[in-house]
């Protein structure tokens, strides 16, 4: 998708989500990805371009 659809970015696509493990409900939100887990992508964006 990347390759189609953006022609010219300033730093590659980054995707924050979920880890990719089962986990069980009781423990729901800490799976998700919060302000830290953003912040330091946002950070690495930065740093690459």
């Amino acid at each position: 998708m990347q390759a189609e659809c953006f022609w010219q970015l300033e730093a590659p696509i980054r995707r924050v989500a979920g880890w990719d493990t089962p986990y069980p409900h009781a423990h729901e939100w800490s799976y998700f990805p919060g302000p830290a887990r953003v912040a330091e992508a946002l950070r690495q964006l930065v740093e690459v371009a």
